[in-house]
């Protein structure tokens, strides 16, 4: 595959370059079929996440748990490539009171504004990535979020470390809405406050990060001796076309 080459290359003439996501073979926005995620993962794209120096340059790598991520649905469904679902504003004016209304008003209303979850296990039981059972504690997942279309729209690191969290003064709630604010915040919701740049910005999809989480399942089930550094990832795609990996690396543990 083309991926493959343009890899090779780099490391022969050893060049730094950022790896564009259509030199993939597939588009970060494409589903692709459960029953051979592995392989296309483990074998038919070098790891990522594969602990040589060399080859870590040829990547832009980052923490899952350094970023922020939101789930969105397309508005149309002839949006076949779901950018409608992909925001990109750079701007964050969130306050306490607007927070503490769309945490009251989940179904839509006059006044909501876009929340943010960090991106933890519990963001994607919240985005129907994943169901978490065993000694995991029960949580309700955002039913109105279809796997099959949802889009993750994700602040990297670096645009993380330029926004504030916001959360509601709990002084204000009335007894109805502190039990939404606290459902709303064990899932870890926020909002946002400050600036960012459109290079901070990367985008995936829900059913991609499902494979992903199916995959590490698999492996640690597999390999339970080694099941905090069993390796996953998601690829994700920045504003300029270039590939950005998420490192899911210890991200949850399926065998607790």
């Amino acid at each position: 595959m083309n991926f493959r080459w343009t890899t090779l290359i780099a490391f022969i003439v050893g060049v730094t370059h950022a790896i564009p996501c259509s030199d993939m073979g597939w588009s970060t926005l494409q589903v692709l079929p459960t029953g051979k995620y592995d392989l296309m993962h483990t074998t038919l794209y070098p790891n990522p996440l594969y602990n040589d120096p060399l080859f870590h340059e040829h990547w832009d790598i980052v923490r899952a748990n350094d970023c922020y991520v939101r789930f969105q649905v397309p508005l149309t469904e002839n949006d076949y490539k779901r950018e409608s679902a992909r925001i990109i504003k750079t701007e964050f004016i969130a306050t306490p009171a607007q927070v503490l209304h769309t945490m009251n008003n989940y179904h839509g209303s006059d006044g909501n504004i876009m929340l943010w979850l960090p991106m933890t296990s519990r963001a994607f039981e919240y985005g129907n990535v994943m169901e978490l059972l065993g000694n995991h504690e029960d949580f309700d997942a955002q039913m109105s979020l279809d796997i099959n279309y949802s889009v993750m729209s994700i602040i990297l690191p670096s645009g993380s470390a330029k926004l504030t969290r916001v959360n509601p003064n709990r002084a204000d709630c009335s007894l109805e809405a502190k039990k939404n604010v606290d459902k709303a915040q064990s899932a870890g919701i926020v909002g946002l406050q400050g600036t960012i740049d459109s290079s901070d910005w990367a985008y995936s999809s829900g059913i991609e990060a499902k494979m992903a989480m199916l995959s590490l399942k698999r492996r640690q089930v597999k390999y339970p001796s080694t099941k905090e550094t069993e390796p996953a990832w998601l690829l994700a795609e920045k504003a300029d076309g270039n590939c950005v990996v998420i490192d899911l690396t210890n991200f949850v543990d399926f065998t607790f």
